[in-house]
């Protein structure tokens, strides 16, 4: 849970810094990070949903991280929807420079994503019992080291 945290909270700051050249206009940049704080959350719950679901489901954690990285695209577009339900911005849909902060958004998610990717491996690999799923080449590595010099010597 901390690595979905430590992602959730990393992709609002690349928002932030992805959103810079807003700034033109302090006033919309200023509006895009209210707003984006007062919705991220819907997309924040999506991404750990989904993660907790990939994590479930059998397959290999490149195939998951992908899956997580478009469901990534869904949440922020859940949340950008939101904007409109909570009344927080008139008609998001209509005004075409503003869709360009959903698309910040999304970068901001897979730049998170991406850069985490090691963390979303062990996390994606964690068997439910608690112990983490070794694989083929550190299983024979584990033998090799348990195992007395004379039996690692071809007869």
């Amino acid at each position: 849970m901390s690595t979905l945290l430590k992602i959730f909270i990393q992709a609002i700051g690349w928002y932030a810094v992805l959103t810079i050249p807003s700034l033109l206009l302090p006033i919309m940049y200023l509006m895009s990070i209210v707003i984006a704080l007062a919705v991220c959350w819907i997309a924040g719950l999506f991404f750990i949903i989904a993660a907790k679901f990939l994590k479930a489901l059998p397959g290999n954690y490149r195939y998951k991280t992908i899956s997580l990285a478009a469901s990534t695209l869904i949440g922020v577009l859940i949340a950008f929807r939101f904007i409109g339900v909570f009344k927080l911005c008139d008609d998001v849909w209509e005004e075409k420079s503003f869709l360009l902060f959903p698309v910040a958004a999304v970068l901001a998610s897979w730049i998170c994503i991406y850069r985490n990717k090691l963390e979303l491996a062990a996390f994606f690999t964690v068997e439910p019992n608690g112990g983490e799923a070794l694989t083929a080449e550190m299983q024979s590595m584990d033998i090799h080291q348990n195992s007395s010099p004379s039996e690692n010597i071809p007869s």
